[in-house]
């Protein structure tokens, strides 16, 4: 298989490793993630940079929101949501991270994104 893609052998970059998701916002919803975070009560990081350059964090505890911010200024998860949802270009990563180590889980994050996006139609 290395043969037929130039004769290199594949083998994971540093970066590769960095994030354990990586997504396109245009060709994956990242509602959908989230949601799947939820339900399988992953911990960790997502990022979201729209093609703009604005950058979202989303810290997530037991499948539960912890801290959200957009460009470092920490801002409640409804309002950080609605903004990075309505962005249609970009990308997202999600890093996982052990729940001890993050904030406590403060909010539901399938209730937020449901609303978020009713809030948008």
């Amino acid at each position: 298989m290395a043969s037929r893609f130039g004769g290199e052998e594949a083998s994971p970059s540093s970066t590769s490793i960095a994030a354990a998701i990586r997504g396109d916002l245009s060709a994956f919803p990242l509602a959908s993630m989230l949601m799947m975070f939820e339900m399988e009560r992953r911990s960790g990081s997502v990022l979201v940079v729209a093609q703009s350059g604005r950058r979202a964090l989303l810290l997530i505890s037991d499948g539960l929101f912890a801290t959200t911010e957009i460009e470092s200024v920490q801002k409640p998860a409804l309002e950080v949501l609605r903004e990075v949802l309505s962005w249609r270009a970009g990308r997202f990563a999600f890093q996982p991270h052990d729940s001890e180590s993050l904030p406590a889980p403060r909010a539901s994050v399938g209730a937020l994104v449901l609303e978020a996006m009713r809030l948008e139609d």
